[in-house]
């Protein structure tokens, strides 16, 4: 299962942006985390959470998701239940891996 999450107004400053939607993400993987039952199963899902930033300025909302994309790839790689912030890094490595 796949959903996207839209945060918007998290801080004046890129660091407390990027803070803000840690938060909230932890926050959410913690939720999606609880236990659950379905018909005589327990089921515990996880959640590898992939998060980017842009603005008004920034044009593009194919090149938004990519990011988010590959930052969410980055955090099932790397153990899945983990959240990654996208950085320029990740799009380097990506586009030398095509």
């Amino acid at each position: 299962m796949a959903f996207l999450v839209i945060l918007k107004q998290l801080g004046s400053t890129p660091q407390a942006c990027a803070a803000n939607a840690k938060h909230q993400a932890l926050k959410l993987r913690g939720a999606l985390g609880q236990p659950y039952r379905c018909g005589e199963i327990d089921y515990i899902a996880s959640a590898s959470i992939g998060i980017t930033s842009f603005d008004a300025s920034r044009p593009g909302v194919e090149d938004i998701l990519k990011q988010a994309d590959l930052a969410m790839y980055r955090a099932k790689s790397e153990g899945r239940n983990t959240l990654r912030i996208f950085d320029q890094s990740m799009q380097i490595a990506a586009a030398t891996s095509a």
